[in-house]
């Protein structure tokens, strides 16, 4: 949930978004409409707004009214990597080492048995190679960490975050993507992630901010996320402003943050081919010529 609480001038117009810690936020619904409660970090009320003066942005939601976090609706995977992860730094610190027995020909005392314990961990943590006197042998008791499949398990985790958050894996550093996919990896995560984000804000914002005023409207520009290479862009403005154009040339030096052409008169100037006209064009240029 991500809250921000509009202000308005007396005439109701919007001049400022104050964001909002959800912590601190509370939902009310009075059978009619939804009003949001604001507490300070004391737990007092600060303000009581209606639904229409509150920018309200969901992640999730299971009655379209209040958002749940993708962590909350994960906690079985989550607690599985966490699990992961709790074993991997014990095996580290245990010295990359399993549990292991150690036999012994004859019969130790009690301090004995601590003395070889001790010795044998010391000297396993430390340098790896250990020595063993008096026909003491070892015997690893637990599977290796390659037979748990520990590595693969640590993948699988990344892999249930980036489904979580519907993120391809490579943006995670879990995978190397190739260079002939990257870019479709590319569109897919702001097709399918960003672009619906996007669209939840541009609604409430065009209809608590600016009333679906037909005349006004707020877009995110995406353009920018999905630009081309240098040679794919060029190939695209050239045939955007070649014949039967639908640019002009300062629409697409403004793209290019570069200043308009404006000595010419010709940068704002669509160009058509010479023999593109309709047949009334045509009659009026042969009446102008005779």
């Amino acid at each position: 949930n991500a809250y921000s609480y509009i202000l308005r001038l007396p005439d109701g117009t919007p001049i400022a978004l104050k964001y909002m810690n959800p912590e601190d936020v509370e939902l009310r619904w009075d059978g009619v409409a939804l009003h949001y409660t604001f507490r300070n970090s004391k737990g007092i009320i600060v303000k009581d707004a209606p639904h229409w003066d509150v920018i309200h942005v969901k992640s999730l939601s299971l009655d379209g009214v209040i958002g749940k976090s993708p962590i909350d609706l994960a906690k079985e995977s989550l607690g599985f990597g966490k699990a992961t992860q709790v074993q991997g730094n014990k095996y580290f610190d245990d010295g990359m080492m399993n549990k292991v027995v150690l036999t012994h020909p004859g019969t130790l005392t009690e301090k004995g048995q601590k003395n070889l314990k001790e010795s044998f961990d010391a000297k396993l943590k430390g340098s790896g190679s250990v020595i063993l006197e008096e026909g003491t042998k070892p015997y690893p008791l637990s599977i290796t960490n390659e037979q748990s499949q520990f590595l693969q398990s640590r993948e699988f985790s990344v892999t249930e975050v980036a489904r979580w958050f519907n993120i391809p894996e490579f943006m995670l550093a879990n995978n190397d993507p190739t260079y002939s996919n990257i870019e479709n990896f590319a569109n897919h995560f702001i097709t399918h992630n960003v672009r619906p984000r996007v669209r939840m804000y541009e609604q409430e914002f065009n209809w608590k901010l600016l009333g679906n005023y037909p005349n006004f409207y707020t877009e995110f520009n995406m353009d920018a996320l999905v630009r081309a290479d240098l040679k794919t862009q060029a190939e695209y403005f050239v045939r955007a402003t070649g014949g039967n154009s639908w640019m002009t040339r300062n629409e697409v030096r403004s793209l290019k943050n570069l200043n308009k052409d404006n000595d010419s008169g010709r940068g704002d100037a669509y160009l058509e081919p010479l023999n593109a006209a309709t047949e009334k064009e045509r009659n009026e240029e042969e009446k102008q010529s005779e």
